[in-house]
């Protein structure tokens, strides 16, 4: 989130408006059950998904483009 962070504010703000606070902090701790780690997945908007995704490419120094790959 250094580099990227204003392309992973989005996706924050999203899963904290979809879901349960006590949710998100045991999925950001890798504590949640499977179940819970599907609804947090599943209350993602498909587009903050790609930013996300192109957010962590930027932060490994890649290029991402719309789902199609690292250059």
């Amino acid at each position: 989130m250094d580099r990227c962070g204003a392309w992973m504010k989005p996706m924050f703000i999203s899963m904290f408006e979809r879901n349960d606070a006590d949710r998100i902090f045991r999925f950001l701790d890798h504590v949640s059950s499977p179940w819970e780690k599907l609804l947090v997945g599943a209350s993602l908007v498909p587009g903050l998904l790609r930013q996300a995704a192109s957010a962590a490419r930027c932060a490994q120094g890649l290029r991402f483009t719309c789902g199609e790959g690292t250059q």
